[in-house]
């Protein structure tokens, strides 16, 4: 069965989160690319370095990619994305999240699928073009790969963008309500809202 390659890096503070991360990976042998990284100072900063690293590891690899946050957990063996692999998707995201009691859909950057296709490259090229200008007020590093992805499902058609909304049970953040009868596939712990403190929000 094809599989892409896992990918994520950490900072020191989320060294024990990573390893959680790298033991589940394991547990389900998938080949994944974690690595450790010294962090830019600031928790934006090292938010903001996620889509060029995506960018160098899916170019190194030539192969498909997930990344997914070090804070995250695999709880079941996400075999959607071999599913996606040999449906040739581009690129795939949980982008209809939305806490109950709010109005503000969001794109959540948690857990992506990305192909290796000429059109993600362009892609992960325009999101590091948009962050490096700080064209967007920044509100996360989700804010940027929706919009552009929102941006290139305007651009193409879906021949030429094969963009599939990821479920859920694939980016699913630890206190948010569940799918019914739906299984935590990935699990996300965001342990960034306590730990981001210590790096600071600016």
């Amino acid at each position: 069965m094809t599989m892409p390659l896992f990918i994520s890096y950490f900072t020191p503070e989320y060294h024990r989160h990573a390893q959680r991360l790298i033991s589940s990976l394991n547990t389900y042998e998938l080949e994944h690319e974690v690595m450790p990284i010294e962090g830019f100072g600031k928790w934006k900063l090292n938010c903001l370095h996620k889509a060029e690293f995506i960018r160098t590891t899916i170019q190194a690899f030539e192969r498909p990619v997930v990344w997914v946050d070090a804070d995250a957990e695999l709880m079941k063996y996400p075999g959607l994305f071999h599913l996606m692999i040999n449906a040739k998707i581009d690129h795939s995201a949980h982008d209809t999240f939305q806490w109950p009691g709010h109005r503000k859909i969001e794109y959540l950057s948690g857990t992506m699928f990305f192909n290796y296709t000429p059109k993600v490259l362009e892609m992960l090229d325009r999101v590091v073009e948009v962050m490096s200008e700080g064209s967007y007020n920044y509100a996360g590093d989700q804010e940027y790969f929706g919009l552009i992805n929102k941006e290139f499902c305007g651009l193409y058609p879906e021949t030429k963008w094969r963009f599939t909304t990821l479920p859920r049970s694939y980016c699913q953040i630890e206190n948010a309500p569940r799918m019914k009868g739906v299984d935590d596939v990935i699990l996300h712990h965001q342990a960034s809202r306590t730990l981001r403190h210590r790096i600071g929000k600016k």
